[in-house]
């Protein structure tokens, strides 16, 4: 007979809304689940990686159990993993870059096509941009395409944007210029102006 877990308010640890069972779901040991680390192997886009997350252990059986706090971290995990050995942009990466331009999420949403949604899931880290946004991106938000990231902070009176503004016209694609001009990017002697 299953009886809800849920019921047993005096016997359960609450942990946001999800509730750690009360009992071993192995062998059925009251309170004998502990917080500890693990290193796991998971799979993101076909590759396998070996990332270390938080997850519940039994103290006498050792079985483990994942709830979604822990879940999220294994994925975050496992997408940096993937990120980093494809030289993907980071989510500190966007959000740097995007706090230099003095943009907010919606702004890099509409300068890019790609919908605000996906800009927060890659910011959160749960989720992998393709080759083509990650290079969409960095034209976008003026990051070298280098192992080594370079911002490059603008003085907004100097240097005309080649970004367009998608505010006033919604259907405007960006396409970066065909070659760079002095006023691209802001040089020592050009920001006196």
């Amino acid at each position: 007979m299953f009886t809800s877990i849920a019921m047993k308010t005096n016997q359960v640890k609450k942990i946001g809304d999800w509730r750690l069972p009360p009992k071993c779901i192995a062998c059925g040991a009251a309170g004998s689940y502990v917080r500890g680390r693990i290193s796991t192997e998971k799979v993101c886009h076909g590759e396998t990686f070996v990332v270390e997350h938080a997850h519940w252990k039994c103290k006498q059986c050792g079985m483990g159990i994942l709830g979604p706090d822990e879940a999220t971290e294994a994925v975050r995990a496992t997408v940096s993993a993937y990120r980093s050995k494809h030289g993907l942009l980071t989510p500190e990466d966007l959000k740097n870059a995007r706090s230099v331009a003095g943009w907010s999420q919606l702004d890099l949403a509409e300068r890019t096509s790609l919908g605000i949604a996906t800009i927060k899931r890659l910011e959160t880290g749960t989720t992998v941009q393709t080759e083509a946004n990650d290079q969409l991106l960095r034209r976008v938000l003026g990051i070298a395409n280098s192992p080594e990231i370079e911002f490059v902070v603008r003085n907004r009176e100097c240097v005309h944007s080649p970004i367009p503004d998608c505010k006033t016209d919604p259907h405007t694609v960006f396409h970066p210029p065909e070659e760079r001009t002095p006023d691209w990017t802001c040089l020592e002697e050009t920001l006196a102006c």
